[in-house]
Protein backbone atom coordinates (compact mmCIF):
# COMPACT_ATOMS: atom_id res chain seq x y z
CA UNK A 1 0.00 0.00 0.00
CA UNK A 2 1.53 3.26 -1.09
CA UNK A 3 0.44 6.65 0.11
CA UNK A 4 1.53 10.03 -1.08
CA UNK A 5 1.99 12.94 1.26
CA UNK A 6 -0.06 16.01 0.57
CA UNK A 7 2.36 18.91 -0.04
CA UNK A 8 -0.30 21.64 0.27
CA UNK A 9 -0.02 22.18 4.06
CA UNK A 10 3.76 22.47 3.77
CA UNK A 11 3.47 24.89 0.84
CA UNK A 12 0.94 27.00 2.76
CA UNK A 13 3.25 27.11 5.80
CA UNK A 14 6.20 28.16 3.61
CA UNK A 15 4.14 30.88 1.93
CA UNK A 16 2.89 32.15 5.29
CA UNK A 17 6.45 32.24 6.66
CA UNK A 18 7.64 34.15 3.59
CA UNK A 19 4.87 36.71 3.98
CA UNK A 20 5.64 37.11 7.70
CA UNK A 21 9.31 37.61 6.91
CA UNK A 22 8.59 40.28 4.30
CA UNK A 23 6.12 42.05 6.61
CA UNK A 24 8.73 42.27 9.36
CA UNK A 25 11.64 43.61 7.30
CA UNK A 26 11.73 46.94 9.17
CA UNK A 27 11.96 45.16 12.53
CA UNK A 28 14.66 42.84 11.24
CA UNK A 29 16.67 45.74 9.83
CA UNK A 30 16.45 47.62 13.14
CA UNK A 31 17.66 44.52 15.00
CA UNK A 32 20.63 43.98 12.71
CA UNK A 33 21.56 47.66 12.17
CA UNK A 34 24.32 47.80 14.79
CA UNK A 35 25.26 44.14 14.74
CA UNK A 36 28.74 42.96 13.86
CA UNK A 37 27.23 39.88 12.24
CA UNK A 38 23.60 40.34 11.15
CA UNK A 39 23.26 36.62 10.37
CA UNK A 40 23.95 35.69 14.00
CA UNK A 41 21.32 38.16 15.21
CA UNK A 42 18.68 36.79 12.82
CA UNK A 43 19.60 33.19 13.64
CA UNK A 44 19.41 33.76 17.41
CA UNK A 45 16.11 35.61 17.06
CA UNK A 46 14.68 32.74 15.04
CA UNK A 47 15.88 30.17 17.59
CA UNK A 48 14.38 32.14 20.49
CA UNK A 49 11.05 32.46 18.66
CA UNK A 50 11.06 28.77 17.76
CA UNK A 51 11.66 27.76 21.39
CA UNK A 52 8.80 30.08 22.40
CA UNK A 53 6.48 28.40 19.87
CA UNK A 54 7.53 24.88 20.88
CA UNK A 55 6.87 25.66 24.57
CA UNK A 56 3.41 27.12 23.76
CA UNK A 57 4.37 30.60 24.90
CA UNK A 58 6.00 29.54 28.16
CA UNK A 59 9.45 31.03 28.55
CA UNK A 60 11.64 28.66 30.60
CA UNK A 61 14.07 30.23 33.02
CA UNK A 62 17.67 29.80 32.02
CA UNK A 63 20.29 28.88 34.55
CA UNK A 64 23.06 31.42 34.88
CA UNK A 65 26.61 30.19 35.40
CA UNK A 66 28.09 30.54 38.85
CA UNK A 67 31.50 32.12 39.06
CA UNK A 68 34.08 31.35 41.68
CA UNK A 69 34.82 34.24 43.97
CA UNK A 70 38.29 35.72 44.02
CA UNK A 71 40.13 35.97 47.32
CA UNK A 72 40.16 39.78 46.90
CA UNK A 73 36.37 39.84 46.51
CA UNK A 74 35.97 37.82 49.70
CA UNK A 75 38.14 40.33 51.59
CA UNK A 76 36.12 43.31 50.29
CA UNK A 77 32.74 41.77 51.18
CA UNK A 78 31.29 42.93 54.53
Amino acid sequence: MTSLANPLPLAAKAASSGINYSNNQEDIKSLTAGALDPYVVERDSYEQNRRYEINNGVVPLTAFPEFAEDEEDKKKAP
